[in-house]
């Protein structure tokens, strides 16, 4: 295989070399030297033809595994340069490559070289060349694409995921080849010279958007109502790539169900363009002519949609497909696959951490490597059966990226896109027509996209069925890396078993026919029955073998302790984990939007978890309720279920409480009480309540907080809620003499964490939960000098992101 197709061994050197540089630099000396070996061992064979063709291919492999070791090492080099120089002023020269419409504005890309800081910074810098950094405005400039301008601004890296699980804008931007932003960017103009092609691209996508929006508004009425802004906005992300008027419900009702693949220009479009302009050329033209036009058009149109790795990925094996068909040559897929694959990783060997990099070729290995094998093996027949083993092998192949990336896998994929893929075609040919035919008379234009948007509402309906089918989609949490390898090592295994059986078979028929007649020497009663026994049996190999590896990604043993103090900005969000029971403590925040959904549930679902036990709320201040109002009323759509809300004991209700309550019991969640003296038990692990007194409670709802006694084993910690110093001062002779881990009263305030409390606790680490550059002055300076004369170590969430505690 490796002889056979040299393209795929240098692609698999390469990206070797790639691994090396971005997780084990010293690997690269052992692989070097194992290389150098096999070569001496090839050296031996004694047909010298085999000989130096073996050489000469391990030779070229280990070059290609040494470009993309330092490739990708100089590009580590660029991040890591742009990173020291993080809140620097400078003033760069660059030229614009790409200008992008973004909901909240414009977003410049430019390639420059970095040479020096703004005048007023003294700094030494050493020059960093061709590098890809981004501005945005919010009012469009008047610049084109190819245009060298000069910006003045602050360089800031892109934010780190706060948590495990959170969305990491620095890996997404690296991915994309972008390893900074300059805020607060002046713009001047130095080259007016203009990149004519990708300006009039970019004109012409912002056409096709206002066109769109033309004829699919909501002003539509009668029978065009369908025709309105929410379903003319996935139509612009079908046929242009432009998410920015498709509703964030939308998108995530399309990802939990596994279709959110139609709104990336892909292979699917590539395809339907590409061939349908080939064909109808091929009709009046000879073969280069067409290949010509087809090849520019889809070139064009990459270009326009913005090059995303899908398109670069389908554009390179359709202009391969076309190229093979003019020269009579057939088009070797694995080959072609490998081929983009290089050419990709070579442009920008970052990409390889960009999921959906891997979700394409996932998908495009399936359809052509696993699916064709498997086909054979089960000798299927049909359009029905087909179409179905060919969803399922795509979806086989791609499930331990999605639970890599996501956390969470959708159950009825396989069968939702059997409906959904068909019907891409009409959606995408509808859309065109209504497109271009709207530029003669805007009526025509809706009467042809009506097709289009009647599917999409069918689409929207059938996921919106499906929601309501249990196990949709169930959370798995992020596999273990050696998970993933012994699940793909697995679908090899099957897929060269199965060829292996294939090649047995055929041998075995050709054995049994007699050479003179040309009969088969077997009844067809017992050939039959023989069949049908041999396809049961396949049937449970290959759907037996798919079932185990599946549920494999949902297997997650946990054993031990683990308090995890996530960063959920000016709030408190708090996990406490054991074999026996998942609990939380608050889970909010007040200068975080959405807390629950982009900070909090995603740590969740990372963790593989799928219930909470116990959601212990402190008080219900808006920066420790937040989030846990949002995990409430996702736990209706087959989210993360809630077990029972746990509220301090209070005589005196506010609104806030009230709403609690009443929220908790509509979503069908137990409501429990705890007030001091009240404990919680799991296993070794056991929570006593210290706070509030039913006897003795506060004004102020802070001071009612909940307080928590949380040990396991030797492992103590103290969780305070918004508790002040006189309510310290109260409890002070229900505490232990020493916890491992305090949770600062207060998010640090000046008024809790009193010298009488921190003398009687002793906490070895002391965690304060506070936003970065929050208004309140958190934590207070007074408050860290009482902390550091108690010889505690301090760990912020401002300052270091998620915090954790683990104990085998």
């Amino acid at each position: 295989m490796a002889i056979k197709r040299p393209i795929l061994t240098i692609t698999l050197a390469f990206v070797l070399g790639e691994v090396i540089a971005i997780y084990a630099q010293a690997a690269l000396l052992f692989v070097t030297v194992l290389l150098v070996l096999l070569s001496f061992i090839l050296l031996l064979f004694k047909n010298r033809e085999q000989k130096i063709e073996k050489v000469m291919l391990m030779t070229l492999s280990l070059c290609f595994m040494v470009v993309g070791y330092l490739i990708t090492e100089g590009e580590l080099s660029k991040k890591k340069s742009i990173d020291e120089m993080n809140g620097q002023t400078i003033v760069v020269n660059g030229e614009i490559l790409q200008i992008t419409d973004t909901k909240y504005g414009f977003r410049y890309k430019i390639k420059t070289t970095i040479e020096n800081l703004a005048e007023n910074n003294k700094r030494n810098l050493k020059k960093i060349k061709d590098v890809n950094l981004i501005f945005e405005t919010k009012e469009e400039l008047s610049v084109s694409i190819g245009n060298n301008v000069k910006c003045k601004g602050i360089i800031n890296r892109f934010d780190k995921a706060r948590n495990k699980g959170n969305f990491d804008s620095d890996k997404y931007y690296q991915s994309l080849g972008m390893y900074g932003e300059i805020a607060n960017c002046s713009v001047e103009i130095t080259s007016n010279e203009t990149n004519l092609i990708k300006q009039r691209l970019y004109d012409l996508k912002k056409s096709y958007t206002r066109q769109l929006k033309k004829i699919c508004n909501d002003n539509n009425v009668g029978v065009f109502k369908i025709c309105n802004l929410e379903n003319g906005g996935i139509i612009q992300g079908i046929l242009l790539g432009n998410k920015n008027d498709i509703n964030d419900d939308i998108k995530s009702l399309y990802q939990m169900n596994g279709i959110s693949h139609i709104l990336a220009i892909s292979g699917l479009h590539i395809s339907l363009i590409g061939l349908f302009v080939y064909s109808l050329i091929r009709k009046k033209l000879k073969f280069i002519p067409a290949a010509f036009f087809s090849i520019s058009i889809i070139l064009l149109f990459s270009m326009m949609t913005g090059f995303g790795v899908a398109t670069v990925r389908a554009t390179i094996m359709f202009i391969m497909n076309i190229a093979g068909e003019v020269l009579g040559r057939k088009n070797d897929r694995i080959n072609a696959i490998a081929l983009a694959f290089l050419l990709i990783v070579c442009s920008n060997p970052m990409v390889i951490i960009n999921s959906g990099f891997q979700m394409s070729f996932a998908a495009i290995i399936g359809a052509n490597f696993v699916w064709k094998i498997t086909e054979k093996f089960m000798d299927i027949k049909g359009k029905r059966w087909s179409a179905f083993g060919f969803s399922l092998c795509i979806t086989i192949v791609m499930n331990p990226i999605i639970a890599w990336n996501y956390y969470q896998i959708p159950m009825y994929s396989v069968l939702l896109n059997l409906i959904i893929v068909p019907l891409m075609g009409i959606v995408i040919a509808s859309g065109f027509v209504g497109l271009y035919s709207s530029y003669l008379f805007v009526i025509i234009g809706k009467i042809t996209i009506l097709p289009a948007c009647l599917i999409i509402k069918l689409y929207g309906l059938l996921c919106t069925i499906v929601e309501h089918i249990p196990f949709y989609n169930m959370i798995c949490g992020k596999p273990n890396i050696f998970v993933v390898i012994i699940y793909y090592c697995t679908i090899a295994g099957m897929c060269i078993g199965m060829k292996i059986y294939l090649k047995k078979s055929e041998d075995k028929e050709s054995k049994k026919i007699i050479p003179k007649t040309g009969q088969i020497v077997e009844s067809k009663k017992s050939k039959k029955a023989k069949k049908r026994k041999i396809f049961i049996k396949k049937i449970i190999f290959v759907f037996g073998s798919f079932i185990i590896i599946t549920i494999s990604l949902f297997v997650h043993i946990f054993t031990g302790f683990e308090v995890n103090f996530l960063d959920v900005g000016q709030g408190d969000g708090i996990a406490i984990r054991t074999h026996d029971a998942f609990i939380t403590v608050d889970g909010g925040s007040s200068d975080v939007k959405n807390v629950g959904k982009y900070r909090i549930i995603p740590f969740i679902k990372y963790k593989g978890i799928r219930a909470i036990d116990y959601a212990i709320i402190s008080h219900l201040d808006n920066d420790h309720v937040s989030g846990v109002r949002e995990l409430l009323e996702q736990s209706d759509n087959g989210g993360i279920k809630v077990r029972n809300i746990v509220l301090p004991k209070l005589l005196n209700k506010d609104d806030e409480y009230v709403e609690m309550e009443k929220l908790a019991h509509a979503m069908g969640v137990e409501v429990l009480y705890l007030k001091n003296g009240d404990s919680i038990e799991a296993g070794p692990l056991k929570i006593k309540c210290i706070n509030p007194d039913i006897k003795n409670q506060m004004d102020d709802k802070n001071d009612n907080s909940t307080v928590l006694d949380v040990k396991y084993k030797n492992f103590s910690m103290l969780l305070t809620g918004d508790i002040s110093s006189e309510v310290e001062n109260n409890i002070e002779k229900n505490l232990a003499q020493k916890y491992t881990v305090l949770k600062v009263p207060h998010h640090g305030s000046r008024f809790s964490s009193s010298e009488k409390l921190l003398s009687k606790v002793s906490p070895k680490y002391s965690v304060i939960s506070c936003g970065e550059g929050n208004s309140y002055g958190h934590p207070h300076i007074e408050t860290i000098d009482r902390l550091n004369m108690h010889n505690t170590e301090i760990l912020r969430t401002d300052l270091i992101g998620e915090i954790d505690f683990r104990m085998e």
